[in-house]
């Protein structure tokens, strides 16, 4: 019988096409992998503006308080200018016209009326610093004047001429007829203040020095937070006389110090110290 070779069998599997790498299969995941990012940012966007457009909730008018003590809450950042109040100051701190009514904002206190301004001849005479406080805002219509503090105490200041009145630097203000100053009620810390003029001070040459001095053509004039009242710097020569040490003069540590040709000075009153 004649021999015939035997074969070993060898099994050889079926490829899948399914897991085949072919060019076409390449180029398929390249543009995949390019356009999912934008197909994903544009389903974002769709749903992210639609979620945002939130109807807004109208929770009515609120009224401004008759007990001047009560805060308001809520209050715009500015008030629209109108032919009654075209001379209202809209900014958050201080005085200005709302719901026809002259208020008074200031952080430490909130919001307050202030009574007995006509809002028609109303003006804010001054209004915060940009960057910093500014601890006393007065303001005025055609018969009267007031100042707050920044810790919303409001005062009337008597006997004063509206039309002339003009604010200085730090606690210093004047009319055509007198200077006036804000002291401490007591004097010290208690945070009680005061108008009051300054005796024999001329309004026409008074000039504000810095640091709670002030001069005019005759006198060098002392006058800070917590002084009790204004008084005139013994011995201080006005055509002379000049800070050394400038400060606020809300700021006492280190004393008011100050110069002439003759003498040094803090808190207003001569001192052997330079």
């Amino acid at each position: 019988m004649e021999n015939t070779p035997v074969v070993d069998e060898v099994i050889v599997s079926k490829k899948n096409i399914l897991f085949e790498v072919t060019t076409v299969s390449k180029v398929l995941a390249a543009v995949l992998f390019i356009i999912l990012p934008f197909v994903g940012f544009w389903i974002g966007m769709q749903y992210g503006s639609n979620s945002s457009q939130i109807p807004a909730v109208d929770n009515g008018n609120k009224t401004i308080p008759e007990n001047i003590s009560e805060e308001i809450t809520d209050l715009p950042q500015s008030v629209p200018a109108t032919e009654d109040t075209v001379d209202q100051n809209p900014v958050l701190d201080g005085f200005r016209v709302l719901n026809d009514y002259v208020i008074y904002d200031v952080e430490y206190a909130g919001a307050q009326k202030v009574e007995g301004l006509d809002i028609k001849s109303f003006q804010a005479l001054n209004t915060p610093k940009t960057g910093s406080r500014t601890y006393l805002l007065y303001a005025k219509d055609i018969d009267t004047v007031v100042v707050g503090d920044h810790l919303g105490q409001l005062l009337t200041i008597a006997d004063v001429e509206p039309s002339t009145f003009t604010v200085l630097r730090d606690n210093f203000a004047l009319d055509s007829k007198s200077v006036f100053t804000v002291v401490e009620m007591f004097g010290g810390d208690s945070f009680k203040p005061r108008v009051v003029k300054i005796p024999n001070a001329d309004p026409k040459t008074f000039i504000v020095i810095g640091s709670g001095y002030a001069k005019d053509k005759n006198y060098v004039y002392f006058s800070a937070w917590n002084e009790a009242e204004a008084q005139i710097v013994i011995g201080a020569d006005p055509a002379t006389f000049s800070l050394t040490d400038i400060k606020s003069y809300y700021d006492a540590d280190g004393g008011f110090k100050a110069k002439d040709k003759n003498n040094y000075f803090d808190f207003g009153k001569v001192t052997t110290e330079n």
